[in-house]
């Protein structure tokens, strides 16, 4: 992924994403309920690599989601559009929910 900007990213991936000229990206596995049955499992969703940054340390243009919010997710697991207008209105989250979410 090239120059994406305060994207939310829902993903499956069966191998390590790469982002480059990015910033402010949020990964989040893609709902396991739209995944064909041979590809369950939540695999390298969160396992980023930025090519823009090559320190020790972790990467400020992404995070992961956190597992509050995961587990907000999963409750809605069966109304995929109910569970997304939730997480982009942040109505109804709890704020321990989103203190890690935005950046």
């Amino acid at each position: 992924m090239h120059n994406s900007h305060n994207s939310y990213i829902y993903l499956y991936s069966t191998s390590h994403p790469i982002i480059e000229d990015c910033d402010k990206l949020i990964f989040a596995p893609y709902p396991r309920s739209t995944l064909l049955s041979d590809h369950k499992g939540e695999k390298n969703w969160n396992k980023v690599e930025d090519f823009k940054w090559l320190k020790q340390h972790a990467s400020p243009n992404w995070k992961a989601v956190n597992d509050d919010l995961r587990a907000l997710m999963s409750d809605f697991k069966d109304d995929e559009e109910k569970m997304i207008e939730c997480i982009m209105n942040c109505q109804g989250v709890p704020d321990k929910v989103l203190k890690n979410f935005h950046f």
